[in-house]
């Protein structure tokens, strides 16, 4: 199954930069997915559109067996002491819905 990893917020400090990188590039490369930092864009809505000024430092798509497999997956994110937290989301998936006894 795929899931979606999102990074939101933290801070790495400079003195630790240099470690953190070996080490998220360690994790990241376990991790059998695909991922892109970001640093900015636009906002559209009905409104318009915006700068973002938002959080988001990331994503990655990531295999996993399960939810649970995800979260443990995630729980070895190099920038989690630094105030970053991860948010787990699983693909869509018509047939485990239907597994699930899910009818439209």
């Amino acid at each position: 199954m795929k899931f979606l990893f999102i990074y939101i917020g933290g801070s790495i400090p400079e003195s630790k930069r240099a470690g953190w990188e070996k080490d998220w590039n360690n994790w990241a490369s376990k991790l059998k997915g695909t991922g892109i930092r970001v640093m900015g864009g636009k906002v559209l809505s009905s409104n318009g559109i915006l700068d973002y000024h938002g959080d988001l430092r990331g994503i990655s798509i990531v295999e996993a067996e399960s939810l649970d497999d995800a979260v443990e997956k995630a729980k070895g994110c190099p920038s989690l002491p630094y105030g970053t937290r991860v948010e787990v989301l699983q693909e869509w998936s018509t047939e485990k819905l239907k597994s699930e006894g899910y009818q439209r």
